[in-house]
């Protein structure tokens, strides 16, 4: 498990959110967390961290009473392989 950290619309891991080494990008609107796009970097992929990221954003959402938009093509495969977000995905 790695150490995931709050910025400006980004949740992200690394020591700097200029400088991540895996981030997810977001805005939030009317209580309403749209995930724009998932990154993460060569060094980290195939370790889950990308699934970890989504996985913070859907606690953040359910901790502040916000819905969920994944238009990220990654984050939407994670809504899909993961039922158990949908009461917080937007339909």
């Amino acid at each position: 498990m790695v150490t995931i950290k709050e910025a400006e619309n980004r949740f992200y891991v690394g020591e700097t959110p200029e400088n991540p080494s895996a981030q997810i990008e977001f805005q939030i609107s009317e209580n309403v967390l749209t995930i724009l796009s998932t990154e993460v970097s060569a060094s980290l992929q195939g370790k889950g961290i990308g699934q970890q990221l989504v996985a913070y954003a859907v606690d953040f959402a359910r901790k502040n009473q916000m819905k969920i938009i994944p238009v990220c093509p990654y984050a939407k495969k994670q809504f899909e392989k993961h039922p158990d977000y949908s009461d917080v995905k937007v339909n």
